[in-house]
C-alpha cells in the first residue's frame, strides 16, 4: 500500500494526513501500543546515534555556502507523521509562505533548532559528499559504526511504517 506523498505548501494535504495519522493511534487496536513501542525504540536509536553525528557535522555545516538545510527538506513525508505521532510529539507548524527553497524556517545561528528525532527522515539523514568524506578521513572507525546504526534505524523505521500500513 502506498501511503499519501506530502507536498511543501499544500497545507490541505498535510492536515488530511494527520488526520488519517491520528485515526490509526486512536483506534482501539491493540497494536497501537507496539508502534508506540516501535516508535520509541527508534527515538533511543537517535539519542544514541546522535553525539556521532553532532561531531562531524557542527564543523563542516557551519561553515556551508550552499544551505542544504531549505524549507522543502525540513517538511515531513507521511512516514515522518507516523514515528513522531509513535513517540507523542506535538504537530508542528510549518509556516507554508516560506519559500520551498528557502534557508529552512527551523535553521538558527548554531543550526536546527528541532531535536534530531523531531525532523524529516530525509533532513535528518541527508548527507552531502563533502560531509561524508570528512566523516570518512577524520575516523573511519566511527564512520563504520554510524553507517552500521544508520541502517539499522532505517530497519526499525521500515517496521514502524510496515506495522502502521497493516492497521490501515
Amino acid at each position: 500500500m502506498e501511503l499519501p506523498e506530502l507536498v511543501y505548501g499544500d497545507n490541505y494535504g498535510l492536515i488530511k494526513a494527520m488526520k488519517l495519522v491520528e485515526a490509526v493511534f486512536d483506534s482501539s487496536s491493540p497494536s497501537v501500543y507496539n508502534l508506540c513501542q516501535l516508535g520509541h525504540g527508534l527515538k533511543k536509536r537517535f539519542y544514541n546515534i546522535e553525539p556521532l553525528l553532532d561531531k562531524f557535522t557542527m564543523p563542516v555545516c557551519a561553515k556551508c555556502p550552499t544551505g542544504c538545510c531549505v524549507n522543502s527538506h525540513g517538511f515531513p513525508d507521511f512516514e515522518d507523521l507516523i514515528f513522531f505521532k509513535s513517540i507523542g510529539l506535538s504537530w508542528l507548524k510549518y509556516d507554508m509562505s516560506k519559500p520551498e527553497h528557502g534557508l529552512c524556517q527551523f535553521l538558527g545561528p548554531i543550526g536546527c533548532s528541532l531535536p534530531r528525532f523531531n525532523r524529516s527522515y530525509r533532513c535528518t539523514w541527508y548527507f552531502c559528499n563533502s560531509l561524508l568524506d570528512t566523516f570518512e578521513k577524520i575516523d573511519n572507525k566511527s564512520f563504520m559504526l554510524f553507517d552500521e546504526q544508520l541502517y539499522r534505524m532505517g530497519l526499525a523505521r521500515n517496521s514502524l511504517i510496515d506495522m502502521f500500513k497493516h492497521l490501515l
